[in-house]
């Protein structure tokens, strides 16, 4: 006699189930425990991710409606900006050296610390920073869904970007 196959899956599957509800548990938990600082650290890395891959409805989804900095940038100035970097640039690589964060009850702030490589299509040129390291601020504000930038700031003078993009 050959035995039943759907009672040789059950327990299987109970198991699929349990370790599928411990995990979803386990990644809840974590993001309760993480807290502000935890999102927004998450938040940076996952920009720089994007970035890297030139996802520009990515990078834009962590920019507040409300984003305005000292040059007059708004929310669709910075995607103009991005689309105008991801068309002149590509194999684009940021390394954090520092992140900092200090955190208030609806604001934060992180001070980043940052290299990049890219390689200019055009020149064939591959160095997107022109001095060693780059510091700015990145000012964030709590909205419904999540924590959102608000403003960029540089805090040493010099270009970021190679001539032509501004």
């Amino acid at each position: 006699m050959r035995p039943d196959v759907r009672f040789r899956w059950k327990p299987i599957l109970c198991i699929l189930l349990v370790i599928f509800v411990a995990l979803i548990t386990f990644l809840k938990v974590k993001t309760l425990i993480e807290g502000d600082e935890g999102r927004i650290r998450r938040i940076i890395y996952a920009a720089k991710a994007a970035t890297e891959k030139e996802d520009i409805f990515k990078c834009i989804s962590f920019i507040s409606m409300d984003y305005n900095d000292k040059h007059g940038n708004d929310r669709r100035s910075l995607t103009a900006i991005a689309q105008n970097v991801f068309q002149t640039y590509d194999n684009i690589i940021i390394g954090i050296r520092q992140l900092n964060i200090s955190l208030d009850t609806d604001t934060a702030r992180a001070e980043v610390e940052a290299t990049g490589l890219a390689r200019n299509v055009e020149r064939e040129e591959t160095n997107i920073f022109e001095t060693e390291t780059v510091k700015f601020l990145i000012f964030f504000q709590k909205e419904v869904d999540n924590w959102k930038v608000i403003r960029l700031e540089l805090l040493e003078s010099g270009r970021i970007l190679l001539p032509g993009i501004s």
